[in-house]
């Protein structure tokens, strides 16, 4: 319920959801769901140091969780296209900044000229999203993995795949990275349930809250999401 109960609590933010839906031809359950998952909505959402229990000072932040580097490209593409100097922590630039970068993963993935089964269509939710978290190389990489992951034959196949998934990420070879990277192919299907929650509650009138529904229990980032 908190994207609905958020976007009541600010008007202002689903005419612009539904603009930048229109200019990057991203679908606003897209941007929304991807919105719940990155910052719940939180427009000053930073990621803390474990270290220091200080934000990370480079480090992604705001609604679209955009890390500096990606937020230069960003820039330079929004003040191109006419759009005033954007800051990650507005709410107004966090959405647009989602749905420019899921058309730009979108296109980096084609730009690599994989095979046709790893190319992405904006509605496929859950690889846009494996894209947005895991960038064009990093998306291919887990994509390969996981299908050699299925084949209890591919003895080879998996562990070039595996060294090509490590390289990418610049993790030691070791089996807690792979072991992390099957916990993160398991995260970005939660994706296609934080859209599917969306869908259901956006048509509940406001005054349905005892009217039966799905049953659901979910915590962004750290918590688990369930939908019956």
């Amino acid at each position: 319920r908190n994207a609905k109960k958020k976007l009541r609590e600010n008007p202002t933010w689903m005419p612009v959801i539904e603009a930048a839906s229109r200019e990057h031809g991203i679908p606003a359950t897209t941007i929304i769901s991807i919105i719940e998952m990155e910052s719940s909505f939180n427009p000053q959402a930073v990621v803390i140091d474990e270290d220091t229990g200080l934000p990370k000072s480079h480090g992604p932040v705001g609604f679209a969780q955009m890390d500096k580097d990606t937020f230069a490209r960003y820039r330079r593409d929004a003040l191109r296209r006419g759009r005033p100097e954007p800051d990650r922590m507005k709410a107004e630039d966090g959405i647009d900044m989602v749905a420019w970068y899921c058309k730009q993963v979108v296109e980096d993935v084609r730009s690599l000229k994989p095979e046709a089964k790893y190319l992405i269509e904006v509605t496929d939710i859950e690889h846009v999203y494996m894209a947005y978290n895991q960038g064009a190389t990093g998306y291919l990489a887990m994509r390969r993995y996981l299908d050699v992951l299925a084949d209890p034959n591919a003895t080879e196949e998996l562990k070039r795949a595996q060294e090509e998934l490590l390289t990418i990420t610049q993790k030691k070879k070791n089996k807690e990275g792979i072991a992390r990277w099957q916990a993160d192919s398991g995260y970005v299907k939660r994706i296609t349930e934080v859209a599917r929650a969306y869908d259901y509650m956006k048509n509940l009138p406001e005054t349905a809250e005892a009217a039966p529904d799905p049953s659901f229990e979910y915590s962004p980032i750290q918590g688990e999401f369930r939908l019956t």
